[in-house]
């Protein structure tokens, strides 16, 4: 239980601090949440902490008597991630506020970020390690 909390919380990092990196090395002059690496990552952090929680939670209860394998935790985050920003940016293309750079950018981020969330929470929370005895591991 606790290392399944402990993967749900950490497996945003390498997305959020990749964004926060992009922001910072980024030249973009201005003041907000959107310029500062610090805010970045946390907003990350708490996009995939929502949405964690209303769509691959219960996606990971479906799946988890069926299959415990890395890829179906790879496909249930990026499906997970990748959902709201989807209907953001078809809602922001019909209106005509979105250019191809933002939405490409957008998809490529929460796509290769959900999958690496799926990937890290695997690894933490899922994967079965193998238990070796006191005698055999210090002999």
């Amino acid at each position: 239980m606790f290392r399944k909390l402990g993967a749900f919380l950490i497996a945003p990092f390498p997305v959020a601090l990749f964004q926060a990196i992009v922001i910072m090395l980024w030249p973009k002059p201005g003041k907000g949440v959107f310029e500062n690496p610090v805010a970045m990552f946390i907003t990350i952090c708490l996009y995939f902490y929502i949405f964690g929680i209303l769509i691959g939670f219960p996606t990971w209860l479906a799946l988890r008597r069926r299959t415990s394998q890395l890829r179906a935790c790879m496909l249930a985050a990026f499906f997970a991630a990748m959902l709201p920003i989807s209907a953001a940016l078809i809602f922001m293309g019909m209106r005509g506020q979105a250019s191809a750079y933002m939405v490409l950018y957008d998809l490529l981020l929460f796509g290769c970020g959900g999958f690496g969330a799926g990937a890290v929470f695997w690894r933490i929370g899922v994967r079965k390690m193998p238990i070796e005895d006191f005698e055999h591991t210090f002999s």
